[in-house]
């Protein structure tokens, strides 16, 4: 079987004909085979809670800041969703041990 690649890009929207082949799709059942077997209530069950962990540790605190208005400016400047800039700026500071002492 040959391998076929395809790039997917997030800001093109979909054609009519794709979003009926992906409906049409959503419609035919399942069936099991060697690649991709039934999962057993255990596997379920496991699958479930690896999922939950995994929530868990996304979970996001809400904060509140005190920035300097030239700031808050900036990140503004950079997107609507400055605030998720800011978290993952503030999250790669703290895992980096080097960055996060230079600014103690």
């Amino acid at each position: 079987m040959a391998t076929i690649k395809y790039n997917l890009d997030p800001n093109r929207k979909l054609t009519k004909q794709e979003i009926e082949m992906i409906e049409n799709a959503s419609k035919l059942p399942y069936i099991p085979d060697e690649d991709s077997p039934e999962l057993s209530d255990a596997q379920i069950a496991e699958f479930k809670k690896i999922i939950s962990e995994r929530k868990a540790l996304k979970k996001k605190e809400t904060v509140s800041l005190r920035l300097s208005t030239s700031t808050l400016n900036a990140a503004k400047s950079l997107d609507k969703s400055y605030t998720s800039i800011l978290a993952t700026v503030l999250e790669n500071i703290f895992k980096d041990p080097k960055a996060l002492k230079k600014y103690l």
